[in-house]
């Protein structure tokens, strides 16, 4: 203990400070060093202190989320009409030879196609509301001319269509005394797959990777469906390379006609596609590893570094099967599918004789013709479009 006086120690048996001489009395401070009891009741009131903060905090935080799944139910209840529906996302469908489509472009607008195969959209816009399992469509654009006359009138009469919500979320609507049941876009595990029949040899299976390469997938598909491969070969083999067909001249130099995608509309006019790979300016990631299905191209740009776009866009109906990887081709031809059965019959094409024509100097061509009897395209139930048709390159101008 200490003096009260003048504050310096004294001994516990001394009854005078031996400093100041001032009786030790009953006033005298206690050590001003807390003891051991009062730290421990010291950390007891902390512990609790914080434990009461720390349970406030959780309080206040949980009170927040619930009130902010309050707001987002609240909201969710207003906008509960608008989830019914994709936005942003095609639904499409096929009944018979009509085809269509349907965008919800946003939460207000529409886009609507409808036609038969091979004809071109009846294209109508406007604006939507959902009223309970219906989607009221109002037209605001119509490109059929039938509709787009009101009562003689040259102004376009805006009107109304109706398209029920099933419970499957598809879209059932009724047009011409049809009923097209809409459906949204597959995923990827809904590629189409192609079936190819290779006389004396078997069966070839691929599998069509639209997301990656959409122009030639549709290119692929149509003509394949129209019968085009139908009695075609492959043309040229090179082992440890490609086996390579679709030509319909056989010799390495045709190009499919407007007639041959159209199914026998459109003339006999040859047409190309749109090259889909990187140095062309579309992105597609898929490798030229074994297997892998590939559109062929004419290269042009021996005659004239300035003709690389001519030589991308100059694909229309050749392709080739990789028998091996080769990254070369990467990047610089359009990749679109991959073989998943069969690949033991390519390789068993890939190791046919051949042989070198007056036409072809390349020791590619088989002495016995690979006769491809037929190639069909399972959709999965999906409309695919007809491609964009580009003009050929005059090759005649390198003369």
């Amino acid at each position: 203990m200490f003096c009260s006086k003048c504050g310096k120690e004294i001994k516990d048996e001394d009854k005078f400070c031996t400093y100041c001489g001032q009786k030790v009395e009953e006033n005298t401070k206690k050590e001003k060093k807390p003891s051991s009891n009062r730290k421990k009741l010291m950390i007891i009131a902390i512990i609790v202190i914080a434990i009461l903060i720390v349970t406030g905090i959780a309080i206040w935080i949980k009170s927040n989320e619930r009130e902010n799944a309050d707001n987002i139910n609240n909201e969710n209840n207003v906008l509960e009409e608008k989830t019914l529906i994709e936005i942003g996302k095609k639904y499409k469908s096929t009944s018979g030879n009509m085809l269509g489509e349907i965008t919800f472009l946003s939460e207000t607008e529409f886009e609507k196609k409808i036609g038969e195969k091979n004809s071109e959209y009846i294209i109508t816009e406007g604006t939507y509301e959902i009223k309970g399992d219906k989607i009221i469509l109002t037209i605001k654009y119509d490109s059929n001319n039938d509709y787009i006359m009101g009562q003689g009138s040259n102004v376009f009469e805006p009107y109304t269509e109706e398209i029920k919500i099933n419970e499957d979320g598809c879209l059932e609507y009724k047009k011409y005394n049809i009923t097209f049941i809409f459906e949204t876009e597959k995923e990827i595990e809904e590629r189409p797959i192609a079936t190819m029949q290779v006389k004396g040899y078997g069966t070839i299976k691929i599998e069509l990777y639209p997301e990656k390469a959409p122009q030639t997938v549709s290119n692929f598909i149509q003509l394949s469906n129209n019968g085009f491969y139908d009695g075609l070969t492959f043309h040229r083999v090179v082992k440890g390379f490609v086996i390579q067909g679709g030509d319909r001249l056989g010799d390495g130099t045709g190009l499919a006609r407007k007639t041959d995608l159209l199914g026998g509309f459109g003339g006999y006019k040859e047409y190309c596609i749109k090259g889909e790979f990187s140095a062309n300016g579309v992105q597609n990631d898929l490798k030229f590893e074994e297997g892998v299905i590939g559109m062929a191209r004419n290269d042009y740009t021996s005659y004239s570094p300035s003709l690389a776009e001519e030589s991308y866009n100059s694909g229309s109906s050749q392709f080739f099967i990789m028998t091996e990887k080769n990254e070369y081709l990467d990047g610089l031809y359009t990749a679109f599918g991959k073989v998943i059965e069969g690949l033991d019959v390519v390789h068993e094409i890939e190791d046919v004789e051949v042989k070198s024509t007056q036409y072809n100097s390349e020791a590619s061509t088989p002495t016995t013709p690979i006769i491809i009897e037929s190639i069909r395209v399972d959709t999965k139930g999906m409309y695919y479009e007809i491609p964009d048709m580009l003009e050929p390159f005059d090759r005649t101008s390198l003369y």
